[in-house]
Protein backbone atom coordinates (compact mmCIF):
# COMPACT_ATOMS: atom_id res chain seq x y z
CA UNK A 1 0.00 0.00 0.00
CA UNK A 2 1.14 3.54 -0.91
CA UNK A 3 -0.21 7.17 0.87
CA UNK A 4 -2.01 8.72 -1.79
CA UNK A 5 -0.88 11.78 -3.90
CA UNK A 6 -2.30 14.32 -1.33
CA UNK A 7 -3.81 18.04 -1.77
CA UNK A 8 -3.16 19.99 1.48
CA UNK A 9 -3.92 23.26 1.88
CA UNK A 10 -1.86 25.47 5.07
CA UNK A 11 -3.09 27.13 8.02
CA UNK A 12 -0.56 29.76 9.08
CA UNK A 13 -1.70 31.47 12.72
CA UNK A 14 -0.86 34.34 14.43
CA UNK A 15 -3.13 35.82 17.07
CA UNK A 16 -5.88 33.61 16.32
CA UNK A 17 -6.34 34.26 12.72
CA UNK A 18 -5.16 32.74 9.59
CA UNK A 19 -2.47 34.81 7.97
CA UNK A 20 -0.34 34.54 4.57
CA UNK A 21 2.64 36.53 3.42
CA UNK A 22 5.55 36.02 0.99
CA UNK A 23 9.14 34.18 2.29
CA UNK A 24 7.60 34.52 6.14
CA UNK A 25 7.27 38.11 5.95
CA UNK A 26 4.62 40.79 5.00
CA UNK A 27 1.64 39.01 7.16
CA UNK A 28 -1.59 39.75 5.64
CA UNK A 29 -4.95 38.54 7.47
CA UNK A 30 -7.29 35.85 5.73
CA UNK A 31 -9.71 34.82 8.06
CA UNK A 32 -10.84 32.78 10.78
CA UNK A 33 -9.41 29.24 11.24
CA UNK A 34 -12.60 27.59 12.25
CA UNK A 35 -14.48 29.00 9.28
CA UNK A 36 -11.48 28.64 6.63
CA UNK A 37 -10.72 25.11 7.42
CA UNK A 38 -14.37 24.12 7.50
CA UNK A 39 -14.59 25.20 3.65
CA UNK A 40 -11.34 23.67 2.49
CA UNK A 41 -12.90 20.37 4.21
CA UNK A 42 -16.29 21.06 2.28
CA UNK A 43 -13.84 20.99 -1.11
CA UNK A 44 -12.37 17.52 -0.25
CA UNK A 45 -8.13 19.08 0.71
CA UNK A 46 -6.86 15.65 1.66
CA UNK A 47 -5.54 17.27 5.17
CA UNK A 48 -4.74 20.41 6.73
CA UNK A 49 -1.31 21.96 8.02
CA UNK A 50 -1.77 24.37 11.29
CA UNK A 51 1.18 26.43 12.03
CA UNK A 52 1.20 29.04 14.83
CA UNK A 53 3.90 30.85 12.85
CA UNK A 54 4.40 33.10 15.96
CA UNK A 55 4.81 30.52 18.93
CA UNK A 56 8.30 29.91 18.78
CA UNK A 57 9.67 33.12 18.17
CA UNK A 58 7.32 34.73 21.03
CA UNK A 59 8.47 31.46 23.16
CA UNK A 60 4.83 30.83 24.09
CA UNK A 61 3.16 27.64 23.62
CA UNK A 62 0.98 26.86 20.43
CA UNK A 63 -2.63 28.44 21.10
CA UNK A 64 -4.57 25.39 22.01
CA UNK A 65 -8.43 26.42 22.00
CA UNK A 66 -7.77 27.41 18.60
CA UNK A 67 -6.88 23.46 17.41
CA UNK A 68 -9.76 22.10 19.53
CA UNK A 69 -12.32 24.67 18.00
CA UNK A 70 -10.79 23.12 14.59
CA UNK A 71 -11.03 19.89 15.42
CA UNK A 72 -14.47 19.93 16.76
CA UNK A 73 -15.51 21.43 13.06
CA UNK A 74 -13.02 19.45 11.23
CA UNK A 75 -12.69 15.81 10.47
CA UNK A 76 -10.16 15.91 7.94
CA UNK A 77 -6.58 14.99 9.28
CA UNK A 78 -4.97 17.63 10.95
CA UNK A 79 -1.46 18.24 11.35
CA UNK A 80 -0.03 20.75 14.41
CA UNK A 81 2.99 22.48 14.71
CA UNK A 82 4.59 25.48 16.15
CA UNK A 83 5.68 26.21 19.99
CA UNK A 84 6.17 22.62 20.66
CA UNK A 85 8.83 22.67 23.07
CA UNK A 86 8.40 19.36 25.32
CA UNK A 87 6.64 16.06 25.28
CA UNK A 88 3.93 17.64 27.59
CA UNK A 89 3.16 20.39 24.53
CA UNK A 90 3.02 17.22 22.28
CA UNK A 91 0.52 15.65 24.37
CA UNK A 92 -1.94 18.41 24.68
CA UNK A 93 -1.99 18.94 20.93
CA UNK A 94 -2.97 15.54 20.15
CA UNK A 95 -5.56 15.73 23.34
CA UNK A 96 -6.60 18.75 21.98
CA UNK A 97 -7.77 16.85 18.32
CA UNK A 98 -4.53 16.70 16.22
CA UNK A 99 -4.04 13.65 14.14
CA UNK A 100 0.00 14.68 13.30
CA UNK A 101 2.19 16.96 14.99
CA UNK A 102 5.27 18.12 13.08
CA UNK A 103 8.80 19.98 15.26
CA UNK A 104 10.91 22.21 13.90
CA UNK A 105 13.20 24.51 16.02
CA UNK A 106 12.48 22.37 18.61
CA UNK A 107 14.12 19.39 16.83
CA UNK A 108 17.06 21.15 15.83
CA UNK A 109 17.74 22.18 20.04
CA UNK A 110 16.64 18.51 21.44
CA UNK A 111 16.44 16.04 18.70
CA UNK A 112 15.78 13.65 21.46
CA UNK A 113 12.21 14.85 21.80
CA UNK A 114 11.86 13.75 18.33
CA UNK A 115 12.44 10.16 19.33
CA UNK A 116 10.33 10.47 22.57
CA UNK A 117 7.32 11.39 20.78
CA UNK A 118 8.16 8.70 18.03
CA UNK A 119 8.34 5.90 20.72
CA UNK A 120 4.83 7.65 22.23
CA UNK A 121 2.97 8.02 19.63
CA UNK A 122 4.14 6.52 16.89
CA UNK A 123 6.40 7.64 13.73
CA UNK A 124 3.39 8.24 11.67
CA UNK A 125 2.23 10.64 14.06
CA UNK A 126 5.54 12.61 14.19
CA UNK A 127 6.64 14.69 11.14
CA UNK A 128 9.91 16.34 10.83
CA UNK A 129 9.70 19.83 9.87
CA UNK A 130 12.08 21.92 7.38
CA UNK A 131 12.42 24.87 6.24
CA UNK A 132 15.15 25.23 3.53
CA UNK A 133 16.65 28.40 1.80
CA UNK A 134 19.62 27.78 -0.95
CA UNK A 135 23.14 29.31 0.31
CA UNK A 136 24.25 30.06 -2.89
CA UNK A 137 27.79 30.41 -1.22
CA UNK A 138 28.40 27.32 0.19
CA UNK A 139 26.32 25.50 -2.82
CA UNK A 140 23.59 23.73 -0.46
CA UNK A 141 20.23 24.09 0.71
CA UNK A 142 20.89 25.69 4.54
CA UNK A 143 18.10 24.77 7.28
CA UNK A 144 16.69 27.95 9.13
CA UNK A 145 15.10 28.03 12.82
CA UNK A 146 12.34 29.97 14.33
CA UNK A 147 9.94 30.41 11.72
CA UNK A 148 12.43 31.03 8.86
CA UNK A 149 14.24 34.04 10.96
CA UNK A 150 18.05 32.42 12.08
CA UNK A 151 19.96 30.48 9.66
CA UNK A 152 21.67 27.21 11.47
CA UNK A 153 24.05 26.33 8.84
CA UNK A 154 22.64 22.98 8.68
CA UNK A 155 22.87 21.20 5.18
CA UNK A 156 19.13 19.82 5.02
CA UNK A 157 19.74 17.24 2.94
CA UNK A 158 21.75 15.83 6.22
CA UNK A 159 19.17 16.84 8.45
CA UNK A 160 15.97 15.25 6.54
CA UNK A 161 18.21 12.29 7.04
CA UNK A 162 18.92 12.85 10.57
CA UNK A 163 15.24 13.17 11.24
CA UNK A 164 14.23 10.46 9.59
CA UNK A 165 16.74 8.63 12.06
CA UNK A 166 15.28 9.99 15.40
CA UNK A 167 11.85 8.19 14.14
CA UNK A 168 10.42 11.63 12.06
CA UNK A 169 8.12 9.09 9.82
CA UNK A 170 7.38 12.18 7.67
CA UNK A 171 8.80 15.01 6.70
CA UNK A 172 7.18 18.52 5.52
CA UNK A 173 9.60 20.69 3.88
CA UNK A 174 9.35 24.81 2.97
CA UNK A 175 11.08 25.93 0.67
CA UNK A 176 12.04 29.77 1.90
CA UNK A 177 13.00 30.64 -1.79
CA UNK A 178 9.89 29.89 -3.10
CA UNK A 179 7.43 30.45 -0.06
CA UNK A 180 4.47 32.93 -1.00
CA UNK A 181 6.26 33.71 -4.67
CA UNK A 182 4.15 31.72 -6.69
CA UNK A 183 6.87 30.86 -9.14
CA UNK A 184 6.34 27.12 -8.56
CA UNK A 185 7.37 24.56 -6.17
CA UNK A 186 11.72 23.75 -5.74
CA UNK A 187 11.96 20.51 -8.35
CA UNK A 188 15.47 20.24 -7.45
CA UNK A 189 14.91 20.20 -3.42
CA UNK A 190 12.38 17.43 -3.42
CA UNK A 191 14.21 15.79 -6.20
CA UNK A 192 17.08 15.79 -3.97
CA UNK A 193 15.38 14.98 -0.89
CA UNK A 194 13.54 12.44 -2.19
CA UNK A 195 16.40 10.78 -3.69
CA UNK A 196 17.62 10.72 0.31
CA UNK A 197 15.25 9.40 2.39
CA UNK A 198 12.16 7.09 2.23
CA UNK A 199 9.32 8.70 4.24
CA UNK A 200 6.66 10.54 2.91
CA UNK A 201 7.62 14.22 1.80
CA UNK A 202 5.10 17.05 1.58
CA UNK A 203 6.54 19.92 -0.57
CA UNK A 204 5.93 23.67 0.74
CA UNK A 205 5.75 26.67 -1.20
CA UNK A 206 5.84 28.64 -4.45
CA UNK A 207 2.23 27.05 -5.32
CA UNK A 208 0.88 29.73 -8.42
CA UNK A 209 -0.74 27.82 -10.43
CA UNK A 210 -2.19 24.19 -11.34
CA UNK A 211 0.60 22.74 -13.54
CA UNK A 212 2.94 23.46 -10.49
CA UNK A 213 1.19 21.02 -8.72
CA UNK A 214 1.41 19.13 -11.76
CA UNK A 215 5.07 19.84 -11.71
CA UNK A 216 6.32 18.52 -8.46
CA UNK A 217 4.04 15.57 -8.30
CA UNK A 218 5.59 14.02 -12.15
CA UNK A 219 9.26 15.58 -11.60
CA UNK A 220 9.62 14.13 -7.91
CA UNK A 221 8.45 11.27 -6.06
CA UNK A 222 7.00 13.42 -3.58
CA UNK A 223 3.77 12.32 -1.33
CA UNK A 224 1.95 15.68 -0.94
CA UNK A 225 1.72 19.20 -2.06
CA UNK A 226 0.95 22.09 0.36
CA UNK A 227 -0.18 25.50 -0.25
CA UNK A 228 -1.87 28.78 1.40
CA UNK A 229 -2.11 31.85 -1.17
CA UNK A 230 -3.65 29.89 -4.14
CA UNK A 231 -6.41 28.45 -2.07
CA UNK A 232 -7.07 31.15 0.44
CA UNK A 233 -7.25 33.47 -2.20
CA UNK A 234 -9.92 31.49 -4.60
CA UNK A 235 -7.06 31.31 -7.20
CA UNK A 236 -7.09 27.47 -7.56
CA UNK A 237 -10.23 25.37 -6.33
CA UNK A 238 -9.35 22.11 -5.13
CA UNK A 239 -12.23 20.22 -6.87
CA UNK A 240 -11.00 21.95 -9.75
CA UNK A 241 -7.26 21.03 -9.50
CA UNK A 242 -7.65 17.03 -8.58
CA UNK A 243 -10.37 17.13 -11.74
CA UNK A 244 -7.26 18.54 -14.00
CA UNK A 245 -4.88 15.98 -12.07
CA UNK A 246 -6.84 13.49 -12.82
CA UNK A 247 -7.90 14.50 -16.54
CA UNK A 248 -3.84 14.50 -17.04
CA UNK A 249 -4.06 11.36 -16.52
CA UNK A 250 -0.77 11.95 -14.34
CA UNK A 251 0.17 8.72 -11.71
CA UNK A 252 -1.52 10.10 -8.84
CA UNK A 253 -3.96 8.15 -6.76
CA UNK A 254 -5.95 11.02 -5.36
CA UNK A 255 -8.36 9.21 -3.22
CA UNK A 256 -7.49 8.10 0.37
CA UNK A 257 -5.85 4.72 1.13
CA UNK A 258 -7.97 1.67 2.51
CA UNK A 259 -7.45 -0.40 5.35
CA UNK A 260 -4.80 -2.97 4.24
CA UNK A 261 -6.20 -7.03 5.66
CA UNK A 262 -3.86 -8.71 3.91
CA UNK A 263 -1.20 -8.69 6.63
CA UNK A 264 -1.34 -10.11 10.80
CA UNK A 265 -3.87 -12.99 9.94
CA UNK A 266 -6.38 -10.43 8.59
CA UNK A 267 -6.85 -8.08 11.81
CA UNK A 268 -6.25 -4.87 12.40
CA UNK A 269 -6.32 -2.87 15.61
CA UNK A 270 -9.09 -0.39 15.57
CA UNK A 271 -10.40 2.64 17.43
CA UNK A 272 -14.54 3.58 17.54
CA UNK A 273 -15.04 7.14 18.66
CA UNK A 274 -17.74 8.79 18.93
CA UNK A 275 -18.20 11.57 16.59
CA UNK A 276 -19.62 14.23 19.11
CA UNK A 277 -18.44 13.38 22.32
CA UNK A 278 -14.88 12.29 21.46
CA UNK A 279 -15.12 9.12 23.78
CA UNK A 280 -13.54 6.01 22.77
CA UNK A 281 -16.68 3.30 22.71
CA UNK A 282 -14.06 0.51 21.22
CA UNK A 283 -10.88 -0.78 21.53
CA UNK A 284 -10.70 -4.29 18.87
CA UNK A 285 -9.24 -5.93 15.96
CA UNK A 286 -11.41 -6.20 13.32
CA UNK A 287 -11.38 -8.51 10.40
CA UNK A 288 -12.44 -6.98 6.87
CA UNK A 289 -16.03 -8.62 7.53
CA UNK A 290 -16.64 -6.53 10.89
CA UNK A 291 -15.32 -3.51 9.24
CA UNK A 292 -17.30 -3.68 6.51
CA UNK A 293 -20.26 -4.17 8.41
CA UNK A 294 -19.11 -1.19 10.96
CA UNK A 295 -19.26 0.99 7.98
CA UNK A 296 -23.08 -0.21 6.59
CA UNK A 297 -24.53 0.38 10.47
CA UNK A 298 -22.84 2.85 12.25
CA UNK A 299 -24.30 6.33 12.45
CA UNK A 300 -22.25 7.63 15.24
CA UNK A 301 -18.87 7.28 15.40
CA UNK A 302 -15.85 7.09 13.22
CA UNK A 303 -12.94 4.87 12.88
CA UNK A 304 -9.27 4.40 13.49
CA UNK A 305 -7.69 1.95 11.82
CA UNK A 306 -4.12 1.56 12.43
CA UNK A 307 -2.00 -0.43 9.94
CA UNK A 308 1.14 -1.54 12.02
CA UNK A 309 2.81 -2.45 8.82
CA UNK A 310 2.73 0.40 6.77
CA UNK A 311 2.42 3.15 9.95
CA UNK A 312 -0.70 4.32 8.24
CA UNK A 313 -3.61 5.83 10.04
CA UNK A 314 -6.31 5.26 8.24
CA UNK A 315 -9.64 7.25 9.30
CA UNK A 316 -13.18 7.22 8.62
CA UNK A 317 -14.63 10.54 8.24
CA UNK A 318 -18.30 9.91 6.36
CA UNK A 319 -19.94 6.74 7.24
CA UNK A 320 -22.45 7.12 4.30
CA UNK A 321 -20.24 8.14 1.55
CA UNK A 322 -17.22 5.78 3.13
CA UNK A 323 -14.52 8.08 2.45
CA UNK A 324 -11.00 7.20 4.08
CA UNK A 325 -8.70 10.22 5.23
Amino acid sequence: MTLAKRIIPALDVKDGQVVKGIQFLNLTTIGDPVEIAKAYQDQGADELVFLDITATFENRNIMTSVIQAVSKEVFIPLTVGGGLRTLDDIKAIFHAGADKIFLNSAAIQNPTLVQEAAQLFGNQAVVGAIDARFNAEKQFYEVYRVGGRQATGINALDWAEQLVSYGAGELLVTSMDADGTKNGYDITLYDLLTQRVNVPIIASGGAGKTDDFIDVFQQTNVDGALAASVFHYGEITIPELKTTLLKRRSLFVLNNPQPDFSKNGGLLPTIIVDNNTQQVLTLAYMNQESFEKHLRHNKHGFTHVLDKHYGIKVRLLDIHNKSFH
